[in-house]
């Protein structure tokens, strides 16, 4: 018999980990969000130009898809809570850096840094998912995970629409600065979060990697042929 909704979700949250993970997942999703709305605003306001806000998209794309086949590959090989908490101080820095532009405390001026904090969170992007799905894989057994896909799709989808919603009250109440603000106190805990975990999260040597260019390319031609694969990690990005 298939346990209920709420029962169901108790016993996923009783694996070890389990919330943390998740925990992570909301958290950086709801900083990178904050910042993806509050940095149209900041951006506008110093410029007035509209093509500005085109730019922000480039500015995160381009980098993201850069690094992306990178990142899984380091995600395979590396230890992924390391990775994630690195990710997360990605995060933290972005908005730290972007709200000192705000402030006024850093000594340059135009647009430039703005597009280079932006790069930097298109890079950080990059690791999130992958970190996720591999801790994920850590902390449930196989007979769990497709309850618990199903919870982690119900968080990423939540952060989606969470995450802009916080980042225009908050501009709307207190300014650019509160919001990165808020947004470096997420990606803050996200990386707390995984600083407390505990999970087995082995190095592969050396010696047993496989080259670089020829497992990202490997990587991209199950993603290619595989049309559900594609389709799931186009609507993650």
């Amino acid at each position: 018999m298939e346990p209920s909704g709420q029962s169901g979700l108790r016993a996923l949250l009783a694996h070890p980990g389990f919330a943390l993970v998740l925990l992570y997942r909301i958290l950086a999703m709801l900083s990178y969000q904050i910042v993806a709305v509050t940095v149209g605003w900041h951006i506008y306001q110093v410029t007035g130009n509209p093509l500005s806000l085109g730019l922000i998209g480039l500015a995160e794309i381009l980098p993201f898809f850069c690094v992306a086949p990178f990142a899984g590959y380091l995600v395979d090989h590396l230890p992924r809570r390391r990775l994630g908490i690195a990710a997360s101080a990605g995060l933290l820095a972005t908005a730290l850096v972007l709200m000192a532009l705000v402030k006024g405390w850093l000594p340059v001026q135009g647009t430039w840094p703005i597009y280079a904090a932006i790069a930097m969170t298109g890079m950080v992007r990059a690791f999130l998912t992958p970190v996720y799905n591999a801790l994920f894989a850590k902390v449930l057994p196989r007979e769990a995970f497709a309850r618990g896909a199903g919870i982690g799709s119900v968080t990423f989808q939540a952060g989606m629409v969470l995450g802009p919603a916080i980042g225009g009250v908050l501009v709307g109440w207190g300014g650019s600065a509160l919001a990165y603000a808020v947004a470096a106190a997420f990606g803050m805990l996200a990386g707390l979060s995984l600083l407390v975990l505990r999970v087995d999260d082995p190095v592969t040597p050396a010696a047993d990697r496989a080259p670089v260019l020829r497992s990202i390319a490997e990587g991209a031609r199950f993603v290619f042929s595989n049309q559900i694969m594609l389709g799931a990690m186009a609507l993650d990005m």
